[in-house]
C-alpha cells in the first residue's frame, strides 16, 4: 500500500468504526471518514485503512489511490504543530521560497518531513487564496500575511516547548509583589464642650470687632 506503515501503531479500532457509523458506512464518505481518523491521529495509520477497506467492501487499491492522491490527507505521522508556507504566485514572487528556506533550516527538516520531537512538519502549498497578504504562512490554520524570512525563528519559538517552559519558568520565578500594609489614620480627637465654647466666644469676638 504505497508506504508502508509501522504494524505496531496503537490505533483504537472501536473509533474508527464509529466513524464509520458516523458517515452511513457509505463508500461515497470515504474522503470525510479519513479527514475525521486523520484528525485524531495527525496521518491514516494503516490498521484503519485496512478497516476502512472491510467495512466498506472497497478494494484496497482504491482505498490506497484516495489517500495518497489527496496532499491534504498522509500516510505518515505529522508533527502537533503544521506549517504550511504558500508558493503560489503571488507568494513566490514576494519570498515564498525565502521563507520555506528558512523554516528548513530553523527546523532542521525538507519540506513534508516532521521533526525528530514530532513538534513540526513543513508542508507547502500552491495557493491559499490571500494573495492581498502575500507571503503567506498558515501554522495550525491561523494565517500571518506579510510575512518575512526575518520572522520565522520568532514565530517558531513562541511554539515550541522549550520556548514555553522558559517562560513558565520566568513568570515562576518572577518575586510576588506584596502590598504594602496600610498605615493606621489617626483619628482627630473629639472637642470637649469648654473647648467648642472657648472658640464659639473668640469667633463672636472676631466679629464684633470687625463690625466697629
Amino acid at each position: 500500500m504505497g508506504q508502508e506503515i509501522s504494524a505496531k501503531e496503537n490505533v483504537d479500532l472501536k473509533f474508527v468504526d464509529e466513524v464509520i457509523g458516523r458517515w452511513y458506512s457509505d463508500p461515497a464518505y470515504l474522503i470525510p471518514m479519513m479527514q475525521d481518523i486523520q484528525a485524531r491521529y495527525t496521518y491514516l495509520p494503516r490498521p484503519a485503512l485496512l478497516l476502512l477497506q472491510e467495512k466498506l467492501n472497497l478494494p484496497l487499491a482504491r482505498v490506497s489511490e484516495v489517500a495518497t492522491f489527496y496532499r491534504a490527507l498522509s500516510l505518515k505521522p505529522k508533527g502537533k504543530h503544521l506549517v504550511h508556507v504558500c508558493l503560489g504566485t503571488a507568494c513566490h514572487l514576494r519570498g515564498g521560497p525565502r521563507i520555506a528556506d528558512a523554516f528548513k533550516r530553523e527546523l532542521e527538516v525538507e519540506v513534508d518531513e516532521t521533526t525528530k520531537d514530532g513538534e513540526f512538519t513543513l508542508q507547502t502549498v500552491n495557493c491559499v487564496g490571500a494573495c492581498a497578504l502575500a507571503p503567506v504562512v498558515i501554522i495550525d490554520g491561523n494565517v500571518t500575511g506579510r510575512m518575512d524570512a526575518s520572522k520565522v525563528k520568532q514565530m517558531l519559538a513562541k511554539l515550541s516547548p522549550a520556548a514555553a517552559k522558559a517562560a513558565q519558568a520566568a513568570k515562576a520565578g518572577k518575586p510576588e509583589t506584596k502590598a504594602e500594609p496600610a498605615r493606621p489614620v489617626k483619628a482627630k480627637k473629639a472637642s470637649s464642650p469648654a473647648r467648642a465654647s472657648k472658640l464659639l466666644k473668640k469667633s463672636k469676638a472676631k466679629i464684633a470687632s470687625r463690625k466697629k
